[in-house]
């Protein structure tokens, strides 16, 4: 998956394919979470705080799956 690099204190890129949306955090771990339909991606995209959006809206709303680390 194709992940966006983005500004955040512990977000480091967000992608979504489908309805999955994968999150690496700068500690290096990726997780993905699902299903999670484009508009949320949007606006998680949109959001001026990545980590206050993640924290509110995604955390504990979808199913979680860690996964290896990707590159970009």
């Amino acid at each position: 998956m194709i992940r966006k690099e983005v500004v955040s204190s512990f977000i480091k890129s967000i992608g979504h394919n489908g309805d999955t949306l994968e999150v690496e955090f700068k500690s290096g771990k990726v997780y993905e979470y699902f299903p999670v339909i484009s508009m949320i991606y949007d606006d998680f995209m949109k959001a001026d705080s990545k980590s206050k959006f993640f924290r509110a809206r995604i955390v504990d709303s979808y199913t979680e799956r860690e996964v290896s680390q990707r590159k970009l």
